[in-house]
């Protein structure tokens, strides 16, 4: 089994429209919509694609693949040149959860931030409910920062969501 990252390409938008549409499950945690599109694949994947083309990427995504074959996805969903630092997202699909893959991914993706990047810190967050995240966090070697209180709406619900922090 090999575990790599690459880049978004325009091919994955199939995988994304039928992983993302198995069922409701990552619409608790994402805000991607529900059903998903491939619409809003395509629109995804151009975003990323426009951010490749950049000196200075202020988001870069990557699949996330298990022997060639898309599995999920993680990504720098900000970096911040000046603070030298990026939030990491990322999701799994549902079959491919509980393998230590998201463990690895996180690992990988954190190479990349600070011997690639040269950043400072990488952080997450996470809903307060999503307990396999906390733990591939903690796992990663990120610390529990904190709880932020209302931090993000979905579902025309405010969350909170807890801060998990990565520091080179």
């Amino acid at each position: 089994m090999e575990l790599t990252l690459r880049p978004v390409q325009k091919s994955d938008a199939d995988f994304f429209v039928k992983e993302l549409n198995k069922s409701k499950y990552y619409s608790q945690y994402l805000s991607t919509p529900y059903p998903y599109t491939k619409k809003d694949a395509n629109s995804w994947i151009n975003k990323c694609l426009k951010q490749y083309i950049k000196k200075k990427p202020t988001s870069y995504s990557y699949i996330i693949t298990i022997d060639d074959l898309p599995v999920g996805a993680i990504s720098f969903n900000v970096i911040d040149y000046k603070n030298n630092n990026a939030e990491l997202g990322y999701w799994l699909s549902k079959k491919h959860q509980g393998k230590g893959i998201m463990l690895n991914a996180i690992k990988m993706i954190c190479y990349i931030a600070f011997k690639q990047l040269k950043l400072k810190r990488v952080y997450a967050r996470t809903s307060t409910k999503n307990k396999p995240s906390q733990t591939a966090l903690l796992k990663s070697g990120f610390k529990l920062e904190g709880k932020l209180i209302k931090d993000y709406k979905l579902h025309n619900k405010y969350n909170d969501s807890l801060i998990f922090g990565l520091v080179n």
